[in-house]
């Protein structure tokens, strides 16, 4: 019984665009919820890839402390670490993320614009299929 009520309010929450992922299966509050993490883990990934340039992208404002500074990149940090795979993340993972950043950031966004925005629209971004995109 409390399993409906739960599946109930979190439906109710719900927009469209993510009720018709659930529609059929809106009873079972397990099942509901294992639905809507795999439908938004898909841009992980991406979301990773903006929240890491994020991270590497952040200066100290000129009216800004130090102990501000600090604060913004602990708090950055914590959005990239809530998004790491909950497993097999290693650091050949992160090494292999850094470098596709690199690959990205490095194109001049006048020139590349269109295809950085249709890479990070992937939901495989990974080393090679940057390359094969190349």
């Amino acid at each position: 019984m409390q399993s409906y009520k739960a599946a109930g309010e979190i439906y109710q929450w719900l927009d469209d665009a993510n009720k018709i992922h659930i529609d059929n299966i809106r009873s079972q509050l397990k099942a509901m919820w294992d639905k809507l993490k795999t439908v938004h883990s898909k841009f992980a990934p991406n979301l990773r890839f903006n929240l890491l340039s994020d991270l590497l992208s952040i200066c100290v404002k000129d009216d800004e402390s130090l102990m501000a500074m600090s604060a913004c990149i602990q708090g950055t940090m914590q959005k990239v670490k809530v998004l790491h795979p909950k497993v097999h993340y290693t650091i050949g993972k992160l090494d292999e993320e850094l470098i596709i950043m690199t690959m990205i950031c490095a194109l001049p966004w006048e020139e590349y614009s269109a295809f950085i925005s249709s890479v990070l629209l992937l939901t495989d971004l990974s080393k090679d299929t940057i390359l094969e995109a190349f």
